[in-house]
């Protein structure tokens, strides 16, 4: 992306997504007067979810495409708001796209978690079943 664009990832995020539909608490840097608010990560444990506090380089590393971004769940729902048809983010057109049959009768196999110690494998509810 940057290559594309001539800014960092962030910038491009901010300019693009955050700043047009007012995700403003959404960052890869957690300011230091924020970082009380970010809670702690529960991961897989030997019978069940323990809890990690986050440590302080994730709250100011460097932006990264696979992870590593901060928010809240306020924006995080302008964010499906704004994927939804008609939204300033995508034209009819991608969003019908993005709502259509990719892989046609397809059956999907049973996905699992690539990383089990941050979350657990799940299956699709498919509307027909």
């Amino acid at each position: 992306m940057e290559a594309i664009t001539g800014e960092a990832l962030d910038r491009t995020l901010q300019r693009l997504i955050f700043n047009p539909i007012g995700m403003d608490k959404t960052t890869f840097r957690v300011p230091t007067a924020h970082r009380g608010e970010v809670v702690d990560v529960f991961k897989n444990g030997s019978s069940s979810y323990e809890v990690h506090p986050v440590r302080s380089s994730w709250v100011h590393s460097r932006p990264a495409g696979d992870g590593g971004l901060f928010s809240t769940p306020a924006d995080a729902l302008r964010l499906a708001h704004a994927l939804c048809e008609g939204s300033v983010l995508l034209s009819n057109r991608s969003y019908n796209l993005l709502a259509s049959n990719q892989i046609g009768d397809r059956k999907l196999e049973r996905p699992t978690s690539s990383r089990v110690d941050f979350s657990a494998d799940f299956e699709f509810i498919h509307p027909d079943d």
